[in-house]
């Protein structure tokens, strides 16, 4: 199983500085991760720079989310295909959606290895 604040990704949702800033209501932090992110996210998806207001998240699995993990097709992606992670997917090694943010956070992938060899270990054999 994964623990409630691992991402579909197998990212740990406690260690995101949007997550932090909210969990600590934090309006410093939250113009410093907007500040440090507009760059990144303006090549992406964004058309304006991030504001300090946009800085909000309570988890990849809540409502409450950053409005870039909301757009986040790997979250959608396992949403849509009723998986707690993509750790339960037989397509993880070959997946196009996920492959680059594990090449960049490779913890990422030892939790969803780690999340789905447990779940394995707790499936009853057939």
């Amino acid at each position: 199983m994964a623990t409630p604040l691992m991402a579909y990704c197998g990212l740990d949702c406690q260690e995101c500085p949007v997550f932090i800033a909210t969990r600590d209501d934090d309006d410093a932090a939250r113009q410093r991760v907007a500040d440090e992110w507009t760059a990144i996210v303006m090549q992406h998806w964004a058309k304006e720079p991030l504001k300090a207001s946009d800085m909000n998240c309570q988890g990849c699995r809540s409502e409450a989310l950053f409005a870039g993990c909301h757009r986040c097709p790997i979250r959608a992606c396992c949403r849509d295909k009723g998986l707690e992670h993509c750790g339960l997917c037989e397509a993880l090694g070959s997946c196009g959606r996920i492959a680059g943010l594990l090449q960049e956070f490779p913890q990422a992938l030892t939790n969803l290895q780690q999340a789905g060899q447990a779940a394995q270990e707790r499936t009853p054999p057939t």
